[in-house]
């Protein structure tokens, strides 16, 4: 009696579990079905679920190809269709990540805004003119700085065919009353290269300012202010510190020479990175006994309150951009009072709205070409990125500005347009 009632027992338990394990089998597949037929039978699938679908659909033919070929070490799989079907995931997904290809900086200076017409340039436009009948020495120019150095040279004139100045004489002999060098000059690169490399003669301090500053002398003549490096590029200005008492940076300086130069203002005097040997190179050969003296430190310059021109052009000019140390100290903080006068006048000339418009768009974005006209710096990295994303943002403040000044004043009233003065001065 007890062995039947065990065998009804296990006779009735393996039922059970075989009933269970049946049902199981059911609800699985109730499941798969009811999940298939609502796939197929949605009108209108959302668009990251397309998304998903699609990004599998290119990651599973490599994953799928690189598995099979490592589980049977090319056994069962054949190479050359392997490599096929790599080769055309691979394509699909370097067309989702098409980039720019070339150069984005030369690409801008061939853009039409940057060709527009400049205005005749007069002979009373120029700001230096030869004179063959006079000879400029450097102690009848005044400089205390050339005086103090003991030394005394005699430029070029016009008597000497312009092909044998030097290039910093070039340079300056190209300065107009609306731009220190053109668009396309080539003086630039050259005269870059040789402020970085060429032989210094003597070294001086020049006087004022907030640190210290040297006056370099070279074999043609020619004459460059060195700034020493202060701050790490990736030192960022405390929160706290009253923007007069900001530091003073190496690479701001640079970084606004290839700003100006993008922005097309063409304002700021060449400026570029250089290595320096202090003891050879600065010691050993200055005649200077202010140099060894300590130094202090006075008020800076952040909010402009003067500005700066060419005496023989009056205001009929452009403004000089000089002495751009403090920038470029906080890419985290944007000072919004820099708009002010933008926000206060709601005045802009159509050539500057319309370079800054196309800088905020690919391919010409203003990060990518900083940084690409910054790479040729004998001293990179001059900018960290997260300063040269802070420039993208920074130009999107300022075009919103303008806009809101567009919704106040209207269009018509905010933009001047400066080129329409260009072309009817060319016609006439």
């Amino acid at each position: 009696m007890i062995r039947r009632l065990h065998f009804s027992v296990q006779r009735r338990f393996k039922l059970v579990m075989l009933s269970l394990l049946f049902f199981t089998f059911a609800m699985h597949f109730a499941l798969d079905i009811f999940s298939f037929s609502t796939t197929v039978s949605c009108p209108c699938p959302s668009q990251n679920h397309l998304r998903t679908k699609t990004h599998l659909v290119q990651k599973m033919p490599i994953v799928r190809t690189l598995q099979d070929f490592s589980g049977s070490n090319g056994s069962s799989v054949d190479g050359s269709q392997m490599l096929k079907t790599l080769k055309i995931s691979l394509n699909v997904q370097k067309k989702a990540t098409k980039r720019y290809k070339g150069s984005k900086l030369a690409s801008l200076f061939q853009n039409p805004l940057y060709n527009t017409l400049m205005p005749i340039i007069k002979e009373e436009d120029k700001l230096f003119r030869v004179n063959t009948e006079e000879k400029f020495t450097l102690k009848s120019s005044g400089s205390d700085e050339w005086v103090s150095a003991g030394m005394e040279f005699v430029l070029p004139t016009g008597e000497t065919a312009s092909e044998t100045y030097p290039t910093w004489l070039k340079f300056h002999m190209g300065i107009n009353r609306y731009e220190l060098y053109p668009r396309q000059d080539p003086l630039i690169p050259i005269l870059l290269k040789e402020m970085s490399t060429r032989r210094i003669l003597n070294s001086v301090q020049k006087p004022g300012g907030t640190q210290l500053k040297l006056l370099m002398t070279f074999p043609d003549y020619g004459q460059a202010l060195f700034k020493p490096m202060k701050q790490e590029r990736d030192q960022e200005t405390p929160p706290d510190f009253f923007y007069f008492s900001d530091f003073e940076r190496h690479n701001a300086e640079i970084a606004a020479f290839h700003l100006d130069r993008i922005l097309d203002f063409r304002r700021i005097p060449p400026v570029v990175g250089r290595l320096l040997n202090i003891v050879k190179e600065v010691r050993d050969i200055t005649t200077d006994k202010k140099l060894f003296k300590t130094f202090y430190i006075s008020p800076g310059n952040q909010d402009r309150h003067h500005y700066e021109t060419f005496e023989k052009f009056g205001n009929q000019t452009f403004l000089l951009h000089l002495d751009n140390g403090r920038g470029f100290g906080r890419h985290s903080y944007d000072d919004l009072s820099i708009l002010a006068p933008l926000q206060q006048c709601c005045r802009i000339k159509k050539s500057t709205l319309q370079r800054l418009e196309l800088l905020g768009t690919d391919p010409y974005l203003l990060s990518d070409v900083m940084r690409e006209s910054l790479s040729a710096d004998p001293l990179p990295p001059i900018l960290s990125e997260p300063h040269l994303f802070a420039l993208n943002r920074r130009l999107g403040l300022i075009l919103n500005a303008v806009n809101q000044c567009f919704q106040q004043e209207g269009k018509h009233k905010v933009v001047y347009d400066d080129l329409a003065k260009i072309y009817h001065d060319r016609r006439l």
